[in-house]
Formats: structure tokens, sequence, C-alpha cells
């Protein structure tokens, strides 16, 4: 819960600031891209996190006919 209020808070000082990007890292099954439509287009939002987690979330998006966001990007990495 901390780290989902710390994220929020974060996201509104960076679009105070005009930033251009926003990095989920470990994104698992975030859904922070799908739940904010009110940042659509900017910022780039960029969820890295393994690519069978990437691959199943995608998935599991397509099954449940959810469209992924035009601003976000997945990157399969690992973080280790």
């Amino acid at each position: 819960m901390l780290r989902a209020v710390f994220g929020k808070e974060q996201i509104a000082c960076g679009m105070a600031a005009d930033i251009d990007q926003y990095v989920i890292l470990g994104a698992d099954y975030n859904t922070f891209a799908m739940r904010r439509h009110d940042l659509l287009g900017c910022p780039a939002i960029y969820e890295l996190d393994w690519p069978s987690t990437q691959t199943e979330k995608l998935r599991r998006m397509a099954t449940a006919h959810i469209p992924r966001p035009r601003n976000t990007r997945y990157v399969a990495a690992d973080l280790n």
C-alpha cells in the first residue's frame, strides 16, 4: 500500500514538473497504466519485469480484451 501511495505522489509531482517518462521496476501485474486514463499520451510509461511475467500479463490482458495503453511500453528485463 505504501509503495502505491508513494508512486501516486511521485507521479503527481512529476506531472507538475512536466516529466515525460515513468518507469515501474518489477511491474509484475501492476495495473497503473490501465487505471490512469488521465495519463494517456504523457508521460511514457515503461513497465520492466521478467520476460515470462510480461508475456503472461499481456496474454491475460488479451484474453480479458483489455487494450494496451498506447503510452505504455512493456520491457522484458532480468532485474538481478
